[in-house]
């Protein structure tokens, strides 16, 4: 065998191995054209991601670095970031830790995504989502990488309790498309029946909110609330 070919072949091996590297040091944010993860189908997913920030970084000396890409999932995701005290971007000080971040969200199938995170070097996190009732939901535990695995167990992901999935700054209209369709004192199945509305009338509402389940609920004009499921906007 020639010198030529036998560089060639070690080359190529080469190549191969940095090819199959399963721990890149980052990768690039990503949301599949297919899914519509919109702020008004976000909120769990960002809501879970939020839990473990918490949980593990500190505000006071973390900064995250994101490539911007400009979609509404990294709008999400840095909005939530800087209300928790979080820095984005160039930002230098003493004890500053400047960490990469990074997601990589995926299509599976019409309801169901596959969101996945980088963190820094070394944390990877990923975990399977259905989207129902217009939310997109946990389907899967958590897989992680990188983080203290008996913290991570006892981390509370639970949603707040009657968190805004959107607001209405006027009133809007929808139509029942529900047999029937009760209106009740609280967003949630179990509180006071008030009345009950027929399929194709209209109602008016101001808001839209989401309970601790992570169902959505409107909240109407004259008081009272509807589940949104049933309802066409």
């Amino acid at each position: 065998m020639s010198i030529k070919n036998r560089f060639l072949i070690v080359t190529s091996v080469a190549l191969l191995f940095i090819g199959c590297n399963s721990k890149p040091t980052h990768f690039s944010p990503f949301v599949c054209d297919k899914i519509d993860l919109s702020k008004k189908r976000d909120a769990i997913v960002v809501h879970d991601f939020i839990t473990i920030i918490k949980a593990y970084y500190s505000p006071a000396t973390t900064v995250f670095q994101i490539e911007k890409t400009g979609s509404m999932f990294e709008k999400s995701i840095e909005s939530e970031l800087r209300k928790r005290g979080y820095g984005i971007g160039a930002i230098y000080g003493k004890g500053i830790t400047r960490t990469p971040l990074a997601w990589r969200v995926t299509y599976l199938n019409k309801k169901m995504i596959r969101v996945s995170y980088h963190i820094g070097e070394d944390v990877s996190i990923s975990r399977i989502y259905k989207l129902k009732d217009r939310q997109y939901k946990p389907f899967s535990s958590f897989s992680a990488v990188g983080l203290d695995s008996r913290k991570f167990a006892n981390l509370d992901f639970s949603m707040p309790k009657n968190i805004s999935a959107r607001k209405q700054s006027i009133l809007s209209l929808a139509k029942v498309t529900a047999s029937s369709l009760k209106i009740r004192s609280k967003p949630s199945a179990k509180s006071k029946e008030i009345a009950t509305i027929k399929r194709g009338e209209s109602i008016s509402y101001s808001e839209i909110i989401m309970d601790s389940r992570g169902e959505e609920w409107v909240k109407l004009e004259g008081g009272g609330y509807m589940k949104a499921s049933y309802l066409k906007f």
